[in-house]
């Protein structure tokens, strides 16, 4: 599922209002043209933060280096997709605020990155319990 705008702190939704989307079509953005289903090429060179976060957090959900030509095993603790094989789910969500500072010792290292592009991820993997 995906929530396309914002939940303001204390907000809930209820998850059967929202769009079911094939997490595979979704991360590879997936599209038909001329009636065929065509994938995005993954662009090695975006830099665009949130879409290579989601990439690494369900890297062989996507179709693995199969799709991004990459392996992924610098960062592959972060690879969420095996907790979908267990039945689980994953909440995932982003702000833009900083949950913390970046030190180097006792100093804050504030001046080293940049601060438009910062983000702060949050992971959530609970049960499932499909009632029938």
């Amino acid at each position: 599922y995906r929530l396309d705008e914002n939940l303001a702190a204390g907000q809930s939704i209820q998850v059967n209002d929202l769009v079911v989307k094939a997490l595979e079509g979704y991360l590879t953005q997936k599209r038909i043209v001329e009636s065929e289903d065509v994938k995005t090429r993954w662009d090695r060179t975006d830099r665009d933060i949130p879409r290579i976060l989601e990439m690494m957090m369900f890297h062989e959900a996507a179709g693995g280096d199969s799709y991004t030509e990459l392996t992924n095993r610098y960062q592959a603790y972060s690879d969420l997709s095996d907790h979908l094989k267990l039945g689980r789910a994953v909440l995932i969500g982003y702000t833009n605020e900083r949950s913390g500072v970046l030190e180097s010792g006792k100093t804050p290292l504030t001046a080293s990155y940049d601060k438009d592009r910062q983000y702060t991820f949050y992971r959530i993997v609970f049960p499932v319990k499909i009632k029938k």
